[in-house]
């Protein structure tokens, strides 16, 4: 239960950094909201993965600048901003404005993040077996 709640005040900071990051584009820059999502998204995505791997999911296998566990990371963040547009693009298409359709979008990707992201990026250490 800490894992998810951690995961959870994370993905608060994360939020922030997306929402904020989104909010700059399409209000002070005039940028589309879906091409300010895939930029807003990958602002807050490379915040998690620091902040998870540091403190989400300390006892990972793989060390912070690992070359696997950023490869997946990678996979798993695309996974996570096709879902996002999807429902991003589903609220507006339905007529949401573009904030709460980004709120959709962040709520809608929460927890196949958490899962993917402990089972794929951040796989925990397995304990040897002696025998």
């Amino acid at each position: 239960m800490r894992r998810i709640v951690t995961f959870a005040a994370v993905g608060v900071v994360n939020t922030l950094v997306d929402i904020m990051a989104f909010l700059l584009l399409t209000r002070w820059f005039g940028v589309a909201a879906l091409l300010a999502n895939v930029a807003s998204f990958s602002l807050g995505a490379a915040n998690s993965y620091v902040l998870n791997r540091l403190v989400t999911f300390p006892d990972a296998a793989a060390p912070l600048g690992s070359a696997g566990t950023i490869l997946r990371f990678a996979a798993v963040t695309l996974v996570a901003l096709g879902m996002s547009s999807a429902t991003l693009a589903a609220g507006l298409a339905l007529s949401l404005d573009d904030i709460a359709a980004k709120a959709a979008s962040i709520a809608a990707t929460f927890a196949g993040c958490f899962v993917l992201n402990r089972y794929v990026v951040f796989r925990p250490v397995r304990p040897s077996v002696n025998r």
